[in-house]
């Protein structure tokens, strides 16, 4: 799995990009280096790009290790921030849309799906209120 991340302060947002294979251990790798970062700062929004990778390969009992860990970093995350995570294909999109039932449970993240439209996404992240 190849995970990149950037971070814009002026938008305060975070521009995660994931793709290829995903094993859970890198996933959850990828997610801690954001905090590591000299610009990271709390609340940021984060939009997940992952248009290059195909979710339906995950099993449920990694999903639910994903929320745990999550929510391990939620106080350091910031009290109030959106995610906006863009599918490529339509299957993703659909379980995307189940998991966050489990992934609402971390209570300080406002998780919308999109499919294939990263500018949509990026309009939802600034302009749309939580």
């Amino acid at each position: 799995m190849v995970f990149s991340s950037r971070i814009y302060v002026g938008e305060r947002l975070i521009l995660l990009k994931v793709s290829g294979n995903v094993l859970l251990e890198d996933a959850v790798q990828g997610y801690a280096s954001i905090f590591e970062a000299p610009e990271y700062a709390s609340g940021l929004n984060a939009l997940w790009d992952m248009r290059e990778l195909m979710i339906c390969n995950i099993g449920i009992a990694d999903i639910r290790k994903l929320v745990s860990f999550i929510h391990k970093l939620s106080a350091r995350r910031g009290p109030r921030y959106k995610a906006a995570l863009v599918t490529g294909h339509r299957v993703d999109y659909y379980l995307l849309t189940s998991y966050l039932v489990m992934i609402r449970t971390v209570g300080n993240v406002h998780i919308r799906v999109f499919h294939q439209d990263m500018v949509a996404a990026r309009y939802w992240l600034k302009n749309e209120s939580w």
